[in-house]
C-alpha cells in the first residue's frame, strides 16, 4: 500500500511540476495567442485599403464610368468598409486559435464560421518532441512559436506564431513526455 501511494505522489509531483491538469479529470490546459498576433491585422487592414480602392480605380478606369455617377462615389466609400469587414473577420478568426494539451495529446483548435472549425493535433504516443523559437521580443513580449513534431512524419506536426507562455507550454508537453516515457 505504500509503494501505490508514493508512486501516487510521484505521479503528482511530476505532473504538478510539468503544469498538467490531473489524470482523474478532463480538463485541458489552454495556451491562446498572445496581444502580439494582433499589430499585422492594422498593416493588412492598410493593404487592403489601398489594393481594394486601386482595383476600384482601375475598373472604373476600364468601364469608363464616370466620377459623377452614383456607383463612382459609392464604391469610394464600400471599398474601405470591405476592407474593415475582412479584418475584422481576421481578427475573429485569430481570436478562435487555441492550442490544448489534454490526456489524449496536444491539440490547435481553429476555425470560426461552422465548416471551418476543427481541431488538429498529435498524441501523446505520436509526439517527438517539442520546441519554441525565441527571441528578444518574444522574450519580452512572453510569445512565442511553438512546434509540437510529430515523431514519424514531419506533415504532421503542430506549428502556431504567437503562444502566449508558449515556453511553458512547450516545458510542460515535454516534461509529460518524459513522465510518459517512464511510466507515470
Amino acid at each position: 500500500m505504500a509503494m501505490d501511494s508514493d508512486s501516487r505522489a510521484v505521479s503528482e509531483l511530476t505532473r504538478q511540476q510539468a503544469v498538467l491538469p490531473r489524470e482523474d479529470g478532463d480538463e485541458a490546459l489552454i495556451y491562446s495567442l498572445s496581444w502580439t498576433a494582433y499589430p499585422r491585422l492594422l498593416f493588412k487592414l492598410v493593404l487592403r485599403v489601398i489594393i481594394l480602392m486601386g482595383i476600384y480605380a482601375l475598373a472604373i478606369s476600364l468601364f469608363k464610368v464616370k466620377h459623377t455617377n452614383l456607383l463612382a462615389n459609392v464604391g469610394v466609400f464600400v471599398t474601405p468598409v470591405v476592407a474593415l469587414l475582412w479584418t475584422v473577420y481576421d481578427f475573429a478568426y485569430l481570436r478562435t486559435m487555441k492550442l490544448y494539451v489534454d490526456r489524449q495529446g496536444v491539440w490547435l483548435a481553429q476555425g470560426l464560421l461552422p465548416w471551418s472549425k476543427g481541431y488538429n493535433g498529435v498524441r501523446w504516443d505520436e509526439i517527438g518532441d517539442a520546441s519554441y523559437r525565441q527571441s528578444f521580443l518574444s522574450w519580452a513580449c512572453k510569445s512565442y512559436s511553438v512546434t509540437v513534431a510529430h515523431r514519424f512524419t514531419t506533415n504532421a506536426e503542430l506549428f502556431l506564431d504567437h503562444v502566449k507562455r508558449g515556453d511553458i507550454a512547450v516545458q510542460s508537453i515535454n516534461r509529460l513526455l518524459i513522465a510518459r516515457a517512464r511510466g507515470y
